[in-house]
């Protein structure tokens, strides 16, 4: 990526502000697109943001005039921002579905103009339930049909709104001969994360001393990926001159009530724990078949759950030390 301009989108979020550092790390001048509704300008992006080779504009690719003033001398476009998570879909699915399909109109529209590379980011949610309902393969490779069980579920306004953005980016890249890669995380964590996925959820309980210590689907699995190997992922895709689906993520699947005894472990806190009901829509088991992206790119996780979980979990507890108030939010499914 060497002396490459590239136009990342939701790059004061969690993976987007770690693909800015990875790019400028690489020599890449990158023109970051964020409208601050989910990423922030905090220390950690005001450290990023301050290097050489940045320059940030706040808008909102929901409105299709935002990219107007930008010029169209990109190398890449790498479109990371969305309205993202199952919590999010579940509390305003329409808000999903409505910005994350307009948001992917304005930056496709402006990648046909530009004619760019396009790194578009799905996500494993495109399958809805399916692997419990199709009997589709766990790990699930990419040529699996992708979609929902039912559109009348909340949850799955989330996928259908990356299944619409999918199909949008590949079809352009078929009509008019551009590049396209897209790539379909699986469970991505790390610090920053936010607030509305499993680990930061039950860090926060375990900081709380939640007793008993409720699990919502203690026995459905996951295949969780650091941020920073998903990060060095894409990154090799993008190297590589990779172009279609690939799944990024680590393989190794764990049941979630494994998860919760790790983290009960980290804080310190014995708590029995409560089984509960899982959220409608969700999966028994999900976990990516990556062997097209070791094929691809040689990649292999580099950072074992036990490590990402000990380096998540100490964020979460100092950011905790510093605001209190945040061990009273409602952290649960």
């Amino acid at each position: 990526m060497k002396s490459a301009r590239v136009l990342l989108t939701g790059g004061a979020g969690f993976i987007g502000l770690g693909m800015v550092r990875r790019l400028l790390d690489s020599g890449a001048s990158v023109t970051v697109v964020d409208d601050l509704s989910r990423g922030r300008l905090d220390d950690d992006a005001a450290a990023v943001f301050s290097r050489p080779g940045i320059d940030f504009v706040q808008a909102d690719l929901a409105d299709r005039s935002s990219l107007d003033g930008l010029g169209a001398d990109f190398e890449t476009i790498v479109h990371l921002a969305a309205v993202i998570g199952i919590q999010a879909a579940s509390r305003e699915p329409v808000r999903v579905l409505r910005t994350n399909a307009l948001s992917a109109i304005t930056i496709t529209d402006f990648w046909r103009r530009c004619r760019a590379r396009m790194v578009f980011a799905s996500t494993s949610e495109v399958y809805g339930a399916l692997p419990v309902s199709a009997g589709v393969p766990v790990p699930t490779p990419e040529g699996v049909p992708v979609g929902i069980a039912d559109p009348g579920i909340p949850r799955y306004s989330y996928a259908a709104s990356k299944i619409f953005g999918e199909a949008l980016v590949m079809q352009s890249a078929a009509s008019e001969g551009l590049r396209a890669l897209v790539v379909r995380p699986h469970n991505v964590y790390g610090p920053r994360m936010g607030f509305d996925h499993v680990i930061p959820q039950m860090s926060i309980r375990a900081l709380r001393r939640e007793n008993p210590f409720r699990v919502f689907g203690p026995d459905e699995t996951r295949a969780f990926c650091y941020v920073d190997d998903f990060c060095a992922a894409v990154s090799m895709l993008m190297e590589s001159g990779a172009e279609g689906i690939f799944h990024v993520g680590n393989d190794r699947e764990t049941r979630i009530g494994d998860l919760a005894e790790m983290i009960l472990s980290l804080s310190g806190h014995a708590a029995p724990i409560a089984g509960m009901p899982s959220q409608t829509g969700s999966p028994a088991r999900r976990c990516p078949d990556i062997s097209k992206l070791r094929e691809a790119t040689g990649f292999s996780p580099s950072i074992a759950l036990e490590e990402g979980l000990a380096r998540t979990f100490a964020w979460y507890d100092a950011f905790a030390a510093c605001n209190p108030s945040i061990l009273d939010m409602d952290a649960t499914p």
